[in-house]
């Protein structure tokens, strides 16, 4: 979260921000460099030394974040900062690895069964770190959860959950979080982010940059000022331009709302749909953002109206706490806060109006700004919103902004898979303020009455210069950042996905040669191979459930602990397997075999079913065999390594758990999870192959 608020406030393109997120999980595979340094250079060194350094070093990457981040043009300042956090953030995980190594050969040496179990209670530290990141980033703060972290290190290493505890317990009382995001360098680069927007959009950008400049000005002294799990969220007076507050999330302005007056003009394209809706219809806002564009509206909003905003602290902040910010909005309407696609899959249909509102803030990018998928607008999510309507309502696309050529992909996708789903449309851009309203139903006689209506002139075909691309936007190639790149700078990044794979295996190689020949096991590229599997299997599965639970976020959350909390189980159990189980064949065709009815499974994902039972179990159930699975193995390898290896295991892990990250570029972009998950299932079936398990009852090698 701290590297995505530092690229937010970034003035660079997709392929800046996309190598600045790629710092994390560069740096996390120091994790396993500490461990093998560790193992190479410093065998007698205890736990509580590399876990102080460790929070001395999450401190000096918390202070880089807030002084050095990247919303400049100057590319020697961007290299400092670029620098910076890539130090101070390797210098974390070297000295997490420097921790976990001695703790890993303290288990080995007791004997095969204390790997397993001594893996298995790291695996659930990690679910207790993800469930409690979840829970308390809203009444904490990101800011304070990284501090108490490192104090917790630092002071008392060993019993660091009570420093954890004490910090979180005391910061909300304190307005903590506050007081240290007040250090952030911010007051001089925000006042410049509309001065810097304002060429590219000629005299619409000087004028937004006029309009909205005192906006920025408010930020030191906001109205509410707090987390969720997706952004840092900022409300301000907006008085000054007419309005009753805005809303920043991550710094990012992102809209307006206030009271009723603040209503669109009758002559405005967008109200005069809304119009369409009679009075007690039932329509779906997706994007409804603090609730302005309900007013738009003929009539008072009420409960048939499905509000639909991601952000969970929005909505309750605008409902629970300061409904009055809004009119009371959130709460004469059905408010929800969850991914907008996530509602309309649930809902049992017979909606008269579904109304995407423009939303261009995507919160989650994960490692790559290149790589942000966006689920709403798929031709499969176009096609679910076209089912849930009568056969007289309508579904309306609002896209803003739409001046240059780039921000035609979007718009031209959704026309095309229209087409494609033969939905009759039609289309409308406003050149002046680039609008863009994209008007279907299910039926060309209904479309046909509602352009008669409205009165509206034949489309300008404006997506006719929009970006020439084959890059389709489906369920499978989500990757709405990927088409509108231009092919130079797609080269780029494949060219540095290509170059990082090439380091990870001349490491490889490396790591490899420097293992002491022998008769002994050489696990070296058994755990890269785990390195790849895993990161593959784990990256697969969550594209596939999307935003199965609530949001992208909260999914990728739930996913995780499930397979850590099923790793765990199996981790426990390794040296338990019966040696029958553990032979070539049957161990080689029971991997193959339960990763593939587990990728399987993910075609069959109930996205449409409203019973939360249902939901629950069906994730729980499928996801069982193969967590288990892929808890297995890690132990296992480590038990039959010899006990100077562990930490090379460790890096081996870790570079390959790299290189798949940058498989990204050459399998899931391109061809879709499928292909994704394709790579994990080969990468296991090798791991299979590769693994000599310890025979039982014979002591670890030393």
């Amino acid at each position: 979260m701290a590297l995505q608020l530092g690229v937010t406030l970034s003035r660079q393109g997709i392929l800046t921000r996309t190598l600045v997120l790629f710092l994390y999980p560069v740096a996390f595979a120091c994790v396993g460099l500490g461990a093998a340094a560790g193992q190479a250079w410093l065998p007698r060194l205890r736990a509580s030394a590399p876990s102080r350094a460790a929070g001395l070093a999450l401190l000096a990457f918390f202070a880089v974040s807030l002084r050095a981040h990247f919303m400049t043009v100057d590319p020697g300042e961007l290299r400092v900062a670029a620098t910076a956090h890539l130090i101070t953030l390797s210098a974390w995980f070297v000295c997490i690895g420097l921790a976990l190594g001695p703790l890993l050969r303290q288990a080995h040496r007791a004997g095969p069964r204390w790997v397993g179990r001594g893996w298995a209670v790291h695996l659930l530290g990690l679910v207790v770190g993800y469930l409690g990141f979840d829970l308390l980033v809203a009444p904490a703060g990101a800011n304070v959860i990284v501090v108490a972290t490192s104090l917790s290190l630092l002071l008392l290493p060993r019993l660091g959950i009570v420093v954890l505890a004490g910090v979180l317990w005391a910061a909300p009382p304190l307005d903590l979080d506050w007081q240290l995001e007040r250090l952030r360098r911010t007051e001089q680069d925000l006042g410049k982010r509309y001065d810097f927007l304002a060429p590219r959009l000629g005299s619409r950008g000087r004028a937004i940059s006029s309009r909205f400049q005192p906006l920025y000005d408010q930020l030191e002294t906001p109205l509410f000022h707090g987390w969720s799990r997706l952004s840092q969220l900022r409300f301000v007076d907006a008085g000054a331009v007419g309005a009753g507050i805005g809303a920043f999330y991550n710094y990012h302005f992102m809209w307006l709302t206030g009271p009723e007056s603040l209503r669109g003009p009758k002559d405005d394209l967008r109200e005069r749909i809304y119009a369409l809706l009679p009075p007690e219809g039932r329509a779906l806002v997706i994007g409804a953002g603090g609730g302005r564009g309900l007013y738009s509206f003929p009539f008072a909003p009420h409960a048939g109206i499905t509000a639909v905003e991601i952000d969970p602290t929005v909505v309750r902040v605008l409902r629970d706490r300061h409904p009055e910010w809004n009119g009371g909005l959130f709460k004469r309407v059905n408010a929800v806060a969850a991914d907008g696609r996530t509602v309309a899959e649930q809902h049992p249909g017979d909606l008269d109006a579904i109304l995407i509102e423009s939303a261009r803030w995507v919160g989650t990018q994960g490692f790559s700004a290149a790589v942000r998928p966006r689920y709403l607008y798929t031709q499969e999510a176009i096609a679910t919103y076209l089912e849930r309507l009568t056969d007289t309502g309508f579904l309306l696309i609002g896209l803003a902004n739409v001046v240059t050529r780039p921000h035609r992909y979007l718009p031209a996708q959704i026309v095309l898979s229209l087409k494609e789903l033969g939905a009759p449309h039609w289309t409308f851009h406003d050149p002046g303020t680039g609008h863009v309203q994209i008007l279907a139903c299910r039926d060309a006689e209904a479309l046909d009455e509602k352009i008669e209506a409205l009165g509206l002139e034949v489309e300008r075909p404006f997506l006719d210069h929009a970006p020439r691309t084959r890059y389709r936007l489906r369920d499978d190639t989500p990757f709405f950042s990927w088409g509108i790149l231009e092919a130079g700078v797609r080269g780029q990044l494949v060219r540095m996905a290509a170059g990082l794979v090439a380091g990870c295996i001349a490491g490889l190689v490396v790591l490899r040669r420097r293992v002491t020949p022998g008769p002994a096991w050489n696990p070296i590229i058994f755990f890269f191979a785990i390195g790849v599997a895993h990161t593959c299997m784990q990256l697969a599965t969550v594209h596939a459930y999307r935003g199965f639970f609530v949001d992208q976020v909260h999914t990728m959350v739930r996913l995780v602990i499930y397979f850590l909390v099923y790793g765990a189980i199996g981790s426990a159990l390794a040296h338990r397997l019966p040696p029958r189980a553990l032979a070539v064949l049957p161990r080689v065709a029971g991997t193959v075999l339960v990763l593939a009815l587990h990728l399987a499974a993910l075609a069959w994902i109930p996205f449409a079913e409203a019973r939360w039972w249902i939901r629950e179990l069906f994730p729980a159930l499928t996801l069982f065999p193969a967590g288990v699975l892929m808890g297995i193995f890690f132990p296992l390898g480590l038990a039959a390594a010899r006990h100077e290896l562990v930490g090379s295991s460790l890096l081996a892990d870790a570079l390959g758990a790299l290189a798949a990250m940058a498989l990204i570029f050459f399998t899931l972009i391109p061809f879709g999870q499928t292909a994704f998950a394709l790579c994990a299932l080969i990468a296991y079936g090798a791991a299979a192959v590769l693994l000599r398990p310890a025979p039982a009852g014979t002591p670890v090698a030393s």
